[in-house]
């Protein structure tokens, strides 16, 4: 779990806390992760993502990838991002 601008982000290894949430999507650009500085410091935290099309997801998870969420801890959810073409943000911690 790591905080970047007041906003918490699990990787959905870490949802145990979470899990009975209400889970939603946020559609966003595939440019969103560096023009809103959320790449910047996910990178600071030891977190490297990429988008994966849903058909491709099981096989990143199985090397160690997990879906980003963003938590919403006063409407009790989880927000997932993709992308219009369905592709889904997930990341890796590294350190």
């Amino acid at each position: 779990m790591f905080e970047i601008f007041g906003l918490t982000y699990v990787l959905s290894k870490d949802l145990k806390d979470y899990s009975e949430w209400y889970e939603e999507e946020e559609r966003v650009v595939s440019t969103w992760p560096e023009k809103s500085g959320f790449k910047e410091q996910a990178e600071k935290h030891g977190i490297i993502f990429r988008w994966t099309f849903p058909e491709q997801l099981e096989s990143y998870l199985s090397a160690g990838y997990d879906i980003i969420y963003e938590i919403d801890k006063a409407n009790c959810s989880r927000k997932r991002f993709i992308l219009k073409d369905g592709s889904i943000l997930i990341g890796k911690q590294t350190k």
